[in-house]
């Protein structure tokens, strides 16, 4: 057989609205005519069966086409070109003239969502007097591809040989229906005519295998999609695209299934009555059949495929929509383990589809904040973060990423950065010094802190029994801080420096001594001692400044100011609780005194 294949002539197409409720459409003719060309001629009637005779030498091809009719209702229910419904999308509904048409159903086509993944060969090479003894009932009619697909297999079983297009579309699944076949060449070209030509079903400008022949058995039919109604008369043995189709049947007195996408994106934790589709008291299912129905409240999960029916005039639909539900989720983000200082690290999150990322972290325990990008983080917009230059400061930082996708939100899980480092804390120096002013001025200098929360300043008559003095907080990663005693005890202080984790454990870092020379101590008076209500102070004039009231915690309680010639002043107690407190007068010299108030 030559590889030739036949030039088509234009078909003419028309096409009818049909609304309302099923019933039968008179076999009239609006207009109709026919056309000629060099390709051959064509007989067409609006409304009817369109049937084209292409002749050219080596054959001639027999073709019929089906005007589109949009939409038909049945019983309240409305089904139309281009729904999902049953595993593909609907590509044709029967009218009066189509085989397979019945009076008093909705019946059609329903297209496979996509093309098959390969390019197949119709059949095996072979003469015309093979072909013509084998396919005398294959047709080009609409109604015709399940016989046709049938008629093809049930020969390749009797002839031990393979057609691999049949073959492929019949072995096709989709939607738990397995009973899909090769369409008739009619078939296809009303799909042509129905979806392709209206941007719907995801056809491609190509050429389709159909399961019709040539009326000379030279060739099968190919409906070429990159022409207009253009038929290829196609050698078997050439490779091209196949389509399965299935029918679908109601009688108009059954409910139909629901219509609606059947791939739905949610947030994570939400409901089954947030799954949309269109039809009247539609229930949810987790199976094709039979089962119980949800209730509304059941949670989605991702990747799930649900079920549903519709119920109208009390009866529920047999056919049931399948809708599979995309809830974007963050993947598992590992934490960063003994990564070394001044290193770089990274953390990484992925989402199923686009999504806006945004790193967070939460540092000391303040709350989560947004990370910015700069000299320490990179990518905080993206989905892969990078911690410049590890400090000790980073260790046991929490990471989170947050994901957008449209109207979804996902937070990931926590994620943290372990540095390796030994000591908490790495002191330098640690120094306890007295100034004119009667005070210690306490310095202590860190090289590195890791996971620290305060310093404490701790004081003691005698080296063993601290009591606390001050805090102050950690900066993180090091550095020189003061400390001020205004009130150091008389003879020998002792200071002791301690740093506390942020989980709570102290440790000493050092103890320093001062030692103070208090002066003329004889020559400073305080009556009556014990006392109920309020004390007096002799002194000599023009040697102290300043007289301070002090609880045994250093909380300066009273102050008063010593003039030049002063040599008394009154303390009054009478609103201090029982106990002791100190009185100290500054100036030349420091002297310190104790009152107990009764």
């Amino acid at each position: 057989m030559t590889n030739n294949k036949l030039k088509s002539a234009a078909l003419i197409v028309a096409g009818i609205l049909w609304l309302g409720i099923v019933k039968a459409q008179q076999s009239v003719n609006a207009s109709g005519g026919d056309a000629t060309g060099s390709g051959g001629s064509v007989a067409y009637s609006i409304g009817q069966v369109i049937y084209t005779t292409i002749i050219e030498t080596p054959g001639s091809v027999a073709q019929g086409v089906q005007a589109a009719w949009t939409p038909l209702a049945a019983t309240g229910n409305t089904i139309k070109i281009g729904d999902s419904m049953d595993g593909g999308i609907v590509g044709h509904i029967f009218q009066p003239g189509d085989f397979g048409y019945i009076a008093g159903e909705i019946n059609g086509i329903i297209v496979a969502p996509q093309d098959l993944t390969e390019l197949y060969i119709w059949g095996p090479y072979n003469n015309p007097t093979e072909y013509a003894k084998n396919f005398t009932t294959i047709s080009t009619q609409i109604g015709k591809g399940n016989s046709n697909s049938n008629t093809i297999l049930n020969v390749a079983t009797l002839t031990n040989t393979d057609y691999p297009a049949a073959k492929a579309a019949m072995n096709y699944e989709n939607g738990n229906f397995n009973d899909w076949f090769l369409p008739s060449s009619g078939e296809l070209m009303i799909l042509k005519q129905n979806l392709f030509d209206n941007n719907i079903g995801n056809f491609v400008n190509a050429t389709y295998w159909s399961s019709s022949v040539m009326q000379n058995y030279v060739g099968a039919l190919a409906p070429m999609f990159n022409t207009i109604n253009g038929i290829c008369g196609c050698a078997v043995y050439e490779r091209h695209r196949v389509r399965p189709i299935r029918y679908f049947s109601f009688s108009t007195t059954s409910t139909l299934a629901p219509t609606g996408n059947t791939t739905q994106m949610f947030c994570s934790g939400s409901i089954v009555d947030q799954l949309t589709v269109a039809g009247t008291a539609i229930k949810w299912y987790t199976t094709s059949t039979g089962g119980t129905a949800l209730a509304n409240s059941t949670v989605l999960i991702n990747g799930t495929t649900y079920y549903a029916t519709q119920t109208v005039n009390s009866v529920e639909s047999a056919g049931r929509l399948a809708v599979t539900v995309s809830i974007p989720k963050l993947s598992f983000i590992a934490s960063l383990t003994n990564v070394a200082l001044g290193s770089n690290a990274s953390l990484t999150g992925s989402i199923s589809g686009s999504a806006t990322f945004q790193w967070q972290s939460n540092i000391n325990d303040i709350g989560w904040i947004n990370l910015p990008n700069n000299s320490t983080y990179t990518g905080s917009n993206t989905n892969r973060l990078t911690i410049n230059n590890i400090k000790v400061s980073n260790h046991l930082q929490e990471f989170r990423l947050i994901a957008t996708a449209g109207n979804c939100r996902d937070t990931s899980n926590v994620a943290t950065t372990s540095v390796i480092y030994s000591l908490p804390v790495e002191l330098i120096s640690f120094e306890a010094t007295l100034k004119k002013q009667n005070q210690v001025n306490l310095n202590w200098k860190t090289s590195s802190e890791l996971n620290n929360s305060h310093f404490t300043i701790n004081k003691s008559r005698d080296g063993k029994r601290f009591t606390p003095l001050t805090t102050v907080p950690s900066k993180g990663d090091g550095g020189i801080y003061l400390a001020v005693d205004q009130n150091p005890f008389s003879g020998t202080t002792y200071y002791q420096l301690s740093q506390t984790d942020k989980d709570g454990k102290t440790e000493e870092l050092g103890i320093k001594a001062v030692n103070f020379s208090l002066a003329n101590t004889q020559k400073v008076v305080i009556y009556p001692n014990p006392t109920q209500n309020e004390v007096k102070v002799s002194f000599e004039k023009d040697f102290y400044t300043t007289a301070k009231l002090i609880d045994l915690q250093g909380k300066i309680l009273q102050k008063k100011i010593i003039f030049l010639n002063d040599t008394e002043l009154t303390f009054d107690l009478k609103s201090l609780d029982a106990g002791s407190y100190l009185i100290q007068l500054e100036g030349k010299a420091l002297n310190v005194q104790k009152v107990v108030k009764e």
